[in-house]
C-alpha cells in the first residue's frame, strides 16, 4: 500500500484523533497543546486523492477529508530527559484501525522525521502509549524511563526518543 503525506491544519486531524484516540466520542478534546505553535506540523496521509498527488494541496483538505487514514502533529517542545537537544514532539499521531500495520504511521513518521530535521531539530521525543511502544522501537526510537498515565484516560505511557 502506498499513502502520499501531505501537510494540513491541526483542524483537519481532528476527526481521526477523535476516532481512533478518543474512541469516537464526541465529547473529546481532541485539539491539543501545541497545535497553535508557530512551529507545529500537521501531517496526514492520504490514500487516495481522485487523482491529484502531491506534497502539499492547499485549499483542498475540505473535499478529502474522508481520505485521510492517519495524522501526526510535531511541535518545538524541550524534552526532559535531553534538555540540550533541539527537541520536537511528536503527538496525536493516529492511523484509523483499518489502515493500521500497513505502512501508514511509518510514512507518517517518515514524513515528520524529514521535516523537523529540516527545521533544524536533533531529537524527536513522543508520550507513547504503551501499546504502541514495539512500533516505535521497531523505528528506532528508544523508551526512557518509568512508565506513567497519561491522557483522559489515564492509559500507560513511556517517553519515547529518537535521536536524529
Amino acid at each position: 500500500m502506498q499513502v502520499h503525506v501531505i501537510e494540513v491544519t491541526a483542524a483537519d486531524t481532528h476527526s481521526t484523533r477523535r476516532l481512533v484516540l478518543r474512541e469516537g466520542r464526541s465529547d473529546s478534546v481532541v485539539a491539543f497543546d501545541g497545535d497553535d505553535h508557530p512551529g507545529a506540523i500537521h501531517l496526514a496521509a492520504i490514500d487516495h486523492i481522485d487523482g491529484v498527488i502531491g506534497d502539499h494541496i492547499d485549499g483542498v483538505v475540505d473535499d478529502i477529508r474522508t481520505s485521510i487514514v492517519g495524522v501526526a502533529t510535531f511541535f518545538p517542545s524541550p524534552c526532559g530527559p535531553r534538555p540540550d537537544d533541539v527537541a520536537y514532539q511528536l503527538r496525536g499521531m493516529a492511523v484509523l484501525p483499518e489502515y493500521q500495520g500497513r505502512g501508514v504511521g511509518a510514512s507518517l513518521l517518515a514524513a515528520g522525521v524529514e521535516r523537523v530535521r529540516a527545521a533544524g531539530a536533533t531529537l524527536l521525543w513522543a508520550n507513547a502509549r504503551d501499546s504502541a511502544l514495539g512500533f516505535y522501537e521497531g523505528k528506532g526510537w528508544k523508551v526512557e524511563g518509568e512508565g506513567f498515565e497519561y491522557g483522559p484516560a489515564r492509559l500507560p505511557h513511556h517517553v519515547a526518543l529518537l535521536p536524529l
